[in-house]
């Protein structure tokens, strides 16, 4: 298979990017082909952060770099959900707390106070989850901010995260929200290199008051370099 120009620029490209890409332009072999060129580089111990907005993305590029023959066990391949929890909150959560934790994720009702979640400031934010924390509660609507909440007081968590991982992979970008945008920027300001990838034209979370602002902003920001991702040279090798 054969990659056009500008898949080529976007492969070989070692800064942080951000790549804004329509349907059938072949986003996907362009990040496949990125992270096996990333992986050849590595040490044995590390891998990278590939995330994706549904399991079901997540496991169709998890399974294209494994046809590849490519290594990927030091490597995170799932949803942003996932990877706040799995990788932040629960492993450095009793950090904070000195004690063991077994950490339990809640949907938030009203009678657990966080009605009108998106109108509370940053403040009640951190309270609501320095409370819930206490009794070993994580909330699934709080899970980006629970893990940045610990990112900023936790220094071995970020330690950890940067010698363990060596760039990020955020595909549908227009769908982040704040919070998830925040995680991104802070593991890229952290020294782990960035890929973006998403179309301001979609967003599958819509209904959940999710747009594309974070990707437009990432297109205009001086640390990141701004590919337009047009043409698939493999359209007929169902590489999209």
């Amino acid at each position: 298979m054969e990659s056009s120009e500008e898949q080529k620029r976007i492969i070989q490209d070692k800064n942080n990017i951000v790549v804004t890409a329509r349907p059938g332009s072949g986003k996907t072999y362009t990040i496949v082909e990125k992270i096996q060129l990333i992986l050849e580089e590595l040490y044995n111990y590390q891998g990278i952060i590939a995330i994706s907005f549904t399991n079901k993305a997540s496991e169709e590029l998890r399974k294209r770099c494994s046809s590849r023959g490519l290594l990927l066990n030091k490597s995170f391949f799932g949803t942003i959900d996932k990877f706040c929890f799995s990788e932040i909150i629960a492993p450095f959560c009793s950090h904070l707390s000195d004690r063991t934790q077994e950490l339990k994720i809640k949907k938030y009702k009203k009678t657990d106070g966080l009605e009108n979640l998106d109108k509370k400031n940053d403040d009640e934010i951190r309270k609501i989850i320095e409370e819930y924390l206490r009794q070993d509660i994580v909330f699934l609507e709080l899970l980006g901010e629970t893990a940045l909440y610990i990112l900023e007081r936790v220094p071995d968590a970020t330690r950890y995260l940067c010698a363990k991982y060596k760039e990020i992979f955020i595909d549908e970008y227009q769908d982040c929200d704040r919070s998830q945008n925040a995680i991104f920027l802070y593991l890229v300001n952290q020294g782990i290199k960035g890929m973006a990838v998403g179309d301001s034209h979609q967003a599958i979370y819509g209904f959940t008051k999710k747009n594309s602002v974070y990707l437009e902003q990432l297109t205009k920001d001086p640390n990141f370099v701004h590919y337009n991702l047009s043409v698939n040279c493999n359209n007929n090798l169902n590489t999209f």
